[in-house]
This record gives structure tokens, sequence and C-alpha cells, in this order.
């Protein structure tokens, strides 16, 4: 990953590259915050695909994260194999990311 432009919140651009079912796939990664410290989107419209991130407060101590991907799978039968196999995926990567975020509101004192 590579940031491009920016590095904390709305304007980010991020460059991503990952391999998925042994074909090299390159993003350019757009933050947006659509609604300012509740949600925030990583967008590639390129390739149709758009991340949310939004946080809930529960309490005073403690809040929800949602992560929600939308994308445009290809067709034919690389689009049924994507639609298969990229649910696990994605939600592989949701609780690496939301370990991460967990770890990081622990270093900060958050919880």
């Amino acid at each position: 990953m590579e940031i491009e432009r920016g590095g904390t919140g709305e304007g980010t651009v991020v460059r991503v590259v990952s391999r998925f079912l042994g074909v090299e796939q390159k993003l350019r990664l757009t933050v947006a915050e659509p609604e300012p410290g509740r949600v925030l989107t990583e967008s590639d419209l390129d390739v149709g695909l758009v991340t949310s991130f939004t946080i809930d407060a529960l309490t005073d101590k403690t809040c929800r994260v949602t992560l929600a991907t939308i994308w445009n799978p290809q067709t034919g039968v690389s689009g049924a194999m994507e639609r298969c196999i990229m649910p696990g995926v994605l939600r592989r990567v949701f609780r690496k990311e939301l370990g991460l975020l967990a770890d990081l509101c622990r270093e900060r004192g958050y919880g």
C-alpha cells in the first residue's frame, strides 16, 4: 500500500496492489467522508469497488464498527468464481482490519 495524496480522511488517495486467484490487481482508492466522524468510504470507481467504514456510538466508551464492500464482479466464469470466493476473502480482511483497529484503540487507552 502506498499513500499517493493526503493520509488522513477525506481526499486521501491510496494505491494498493493485491493478488486474487493468482491475478494481480491494482487499486487506486479515494477516501471520502459522507458523514464526517461516522462514515468513511474507500472507492475505486474504475473497478466498481466501494468499501464503507461506519462507526456507531453505543455508550461513551464503546462503539460498533461496520465494514461493508460493494463491488461489480466480472462477467462469465471469472465473475461466478468471484461471487463465490469474495465474501470469504472480505470476511478475513475485515476481521484483520477490525483487529488492527481494536489494537490501536487499546494502545490509545480507549478500551
